[in-house]
């Protein structure tokens, strides 16, 4: 066996006892496990989390690269806009994942190999954590697994792999400083058996959590009729990566530089994407766009400085809003936002695109507003579907792709219906 094989099955052996499972995205761990320079990153989560971060925080500023620009803020911070190029292969948009490994397969195994020659660029949507099924909710290994692969998939292509924030991407954010956070990561280290009721009761005791933390404000009641008994899922999902570290021989100083380098990847990940191509823009958010007045491209850089708008771009949902005395995010907004977009960058509003996730599974790959069609919604991660956006480099093409082509994205494509389970393709 050569020396590369060699390594290669090693290193697939220590991935294989890392995260616990024989499922992991083929082409995220082929490419980087035959890359010997990357050998030791594997091998080593705190190395791999603090070096995508670096790469976050050093991106270039002010000049495109061959693919993208981040430009920093007045403070020097890093921007919460990030602007890719229109290329020959085009931007390929992943909606939310929730934990889903075997879509997120799927979807690299069509696109792998554009990724790897540089063909294409990948931008996810955010929520790439936490499942969606209430029943699920302490089940996080999925999640961990998938964070873990698409923090490895940001490292090995730095310039082509793009990642939104989601309002469930947090492991805790809910602290007021790392001394708090280490008290925080100390109690589960020492609780680990305990339920994730118990544990969010005794942390909430213990006053070293923003009861206004966004990640706090997910998750379920354990008695639907009680709601003291709410338990987020950043609680079970911080439990999880606690005891898996744990149970791997880390230390608790380890662990708990880990939980920081696992938010700090959350806190750099930009928060729009805006994609300019010859034939028109593209405008992309977790959950679609800002309330009105729509920002201007600096203060999409600046957006982080803005907290109102910055919980509006992750939780907006169309024609809904949880407080009845603020404005209702719609049609306005999306009309508005079409018609700043097209100003701004001196296109004509046909020519203006949005996608978005975040919204439910009864509007994935439609409209949600008949009167402006180019606002789409972007959801890959729906039982039986799987769904992206593609954009070329002739046309902005709206698709869902599907194993055997193309298919407009307006068609609600039920794959259960075309193919036998068995032909599907499998989790490497």
């Amino acid at each position: 066996m050569s020396r590369i094989g060699h390594y290669y099955h090693k290193a697939v052996d220590i991935y294989h006892r890392v995260i616990g499972s024989r499922t992991y995205p083929q082409v995220v761990t082929k490419p980087a496990l035959n890359v010997s320079n990357l050998y030791s990153e594997i091998t080593d989560f705190r190395s791999t989390i603090q070096r995508v971060v670096y790469n976050l925080q050093s991106e270039t500023s002010g000049v495109y690269n061959k693919y993208f620009l981040r430009q920093s803020t007045s403070e020097g911070r890093l921007g919460s806009l990030v602007r890719l190029k229109g290329h020959a292969g085009g931007v390929v948009t992943i909606g939310d994942l929730h934990g889903n490994v075997d879509r997120l397969n799927m979807i690299l195994k069509e696109f792998g190999p554009q990724l790897q020659s540089g063909e294409l660029s990948l931008v996810f949507l955010g929520d790439l954590i936490h499942p969606e099924s209430k029943n699920n909710l302490a089940d996080m290994r999925s999640s961990f697994g998938l964070l873990n692969a698409v923090i490895q998939l940001k490292n090995t292509y730095p310039d082509r792999v793009h990642i939104l924030r989601g309002n469930h991407d947090v492991i805790l954010d809910g602290v007021k400083n790392p001394a708090d956070r280490r008290r925080v990561v100390e109690y589960i280290y020492n609780h680990q058996r305990d339920p994730g009721l118990k544990l969010y009761a005794d942390l909430q005791a213990l006053n070293v959590l923003d009861p206004e933390a966004r990640g706090l404000r997910l998750g379920k009641q354990v008695d639907q009729k009680d709601p003291t008994t709410f338990v987020p899922q950043t609680i079970e999902f911080l439990r999880y990566t606690v005891n898996f570290f744990k149970n791997q021989g880390k230390s608790l100083d380890e662990i708990d530089q880990l939980v920081g380098a696992y938010q700090s990847f959350f806190d750099n990940c930009p928060l729009q994407a805006v994609v300019q191509h010859k034939d028109g823009v593209i405008y992309m958010a977790h959950s679609a766009v800002p309330n009105l007045p729509f920002p201007t491209p600096r203060q999409m850089v600046e957006l982080e400085k803005d907290r109102q708008r910055v919980s509006q771009v992750l939780w907006n949902r169309f024609e809904e809003t949880p407080d009845p005395a603020k404005e209702q995010y719609g049609k306005s907004h999306i009309g508005a936002a079409i018609n700043n977009l097209a100003r701004e960058f001196g296109v004509a509003p046909s020519q203006v695109f949005i996608y978005s996730g975040h919204e439910r599974e009864s509007y994935w790959a439609t409209s949600p507003d008949k009167s402006q069609p180019n606002y789409r919604i972007i959801h890959s991660n729906v039982t039986n579907n799987f769904g992206v956006g593609i954009f070329g480099e002739n046309l902005i093409r709206e698709r869902l792709h599907v194993k055997k082509g193309f298919v407009p994205f307006t068609t609600v494509y039920e794959m259960a219906n075309s193919q036998k389970p068995g032909s599907l393709p499998a989790a490497a």
